[in-house]
């Protein structure tokens, strides 16, 4: 298997997540370079306790890029290596946020709007040095909603329903909680979601709705526009890709 990969950049790393890099570059014992690793995304997957790295590797010797998923137990054993050329939706999001929109208007879908504003966001924490104080995608199971919840919900003529699980993009346990939506009505909605399950939520949303959003209701609820909420000052190529993001969903407004 080790011959379908660049095994002598990927053996010589150290993929603890406190240690790799976004970019690391890796030499052979005389210090010639052999290439450079760039950390794209790295998720702990509490589900199954899996870490998984998605990396670039630019290989000197052969002269090109490889895109590898990387994934090990929670105690450091290599369970797998994939490339993720073939992955049309993970090359999508990768171009855009390199520059080379015409990705998206091949598949010109809401999933892919906001696969590619989540990674962003991710970049952003990452690129902070604040990945590791989240854990993404992570299921909770639902909790009994309070009286309190649903007596402020029943102010504005609403009722909450207990889901059997919830999947939050980006979470501290059930300290704080936060959501990406693409539009600032759904971000309102959502508040209404999650809120009840966890001390303190947030909706990070992409783009202002023309649509009179749901009040906020609820005391340890936020919602707040992501161009609100980062500080794009050393980071103005990932705020130009989101604008250019805004532009393609445009098509989305009709709705909402």
């Amino acid at each position: 298997m080790r011959k379908s990969f660049p095994w002598h950049i990927i053996s010589r790393l150290d993929f603890s997540p406190a240690v790799l890099q976004a970019s690391t570059t890796v030499h052979n014992n005389k210090g010639i370079p052999l290439g450079s690793v760039v950390l794209d995304r790295y998720e702990h997957r509490t589900q199954d306790l899996r870490h998984q790295f998605d990396v670039t590797i630019n290989d000197v010797r052969a002269g090109k890029a490889f895109e590898f998923r990387i994934v090990f137990s929670d105690d450091g054993v290599l369970i797998t290596i994939h490339p993720l050329g073939k992955d049309t939706a993970v090359r999508a999001v990768k171009d855009f946020l390199a520059g080379r929109y015409s990705s998206y208007d091949e598949r010109p879908d809401k999933k892919l709007a906001h696969a590619i504003f989540k990674e962003a966001v991710l970049r952003l924490l990452r690129n902070a040095g604040a990945m590791s104080e989240y854990k993404i995608d992570q299921p909770y199971p639902g909790v009994a909603i309070s009286d309190l919840f649903q007596e402020a919900a029943a102010a504005v003529n609403r009722e909450l329903h207990r889901r059997m699980t919830y999947t939050i993009d980006l979470s501290q346990e059930r300290k704080l909680w936060k959501c990406l939506l693409l539009f600032q009505y759904e971000a309102h909605a959502a508040t209404y979601k999650y809120a009840s399950q966890c001390g303190r939520y947030l909706s990070l949303y992409l783009m202002k709705t023309r649509a009179v959003p749901d009040p906020n209701v609820f005391d340890n609820a936020e919602v707040v526009s992501i161009y609100d909420h980062f500080d794009f000052s050393a980071e103005p190529d990932i705020r130009r890709h989101l604008g250019e993001l805004e532009k393609r969903v445009e098509i989305f407004r009709k709705y909402v």
